[in-house]
């Protein structure tokens, strides 16, 4: 009898092994009644990669009102929150000296590492301030509001 338990150990094992390392999915946010008291919204969606924690395909569009002209925001700003953290940061440039470019911060309660709706805690816009290397690290607050989700 110790043959087939020997057998299928071995089928197990095979199957394991064929069936290739568990790898972590990508975990893509669209944000949903985004708005500042001005009646400008922020509307567009990214992702984040589980297995690389970097975000990618950042297309985030804010419109304009009195105290901003609104951005299209491409690229994650590394200077500002994630992996893991409740802090995710995007800017309109990437590889260059950002000073005075437009950045966005979403802050959530938690982080966005399960699928769900997360509700926004804070939105904030304005043009980055300060930099490390080519990442914004601080910046000047042009408006925010705290509604919205991502999705």
């Amino acid at each position: 009898m110790q043959a087939p338990t020997i057998q299928v150990l071995f089928a197990l094992a095979g199957a394991l092994i064929l069936s290739g390392p568990a790898t972590a999915g990508s975990l893509t946010w669209t944000l949903e009644n985004v708005a500042y008291g001005s009646g400008a919204t922020v509307s567009g969606s990214f992702t984040i990669d589980q297995s690389t924690n970097l975000i990618t395909g950042v297309n985030i569009t804010s419109t304009a009102d009195g105290s901003f002209a609104g951005a299209t925001y491409l690229f994650q700003d590394i200077g500002f929150g994630y992996p893991g953290s409740t802090l995710v940061g995007f800017s309109t440039t990437t590889g260059i000296d950002p000073t005075g470019q437009p950045t966005l911060l979403l802050t959530f309660p938690t982080s966005l590492d399960t699928a769900g709706t997360h509700a926004l805690s804070a939105v904030q816009e304005g043009h980055c301030g300060s930099v490390s290397g080519t990442n914004c690290t601080g910046f000047g607050v042009d408006r925010s509001a705290a509604a919205g989700d991502a999705t």
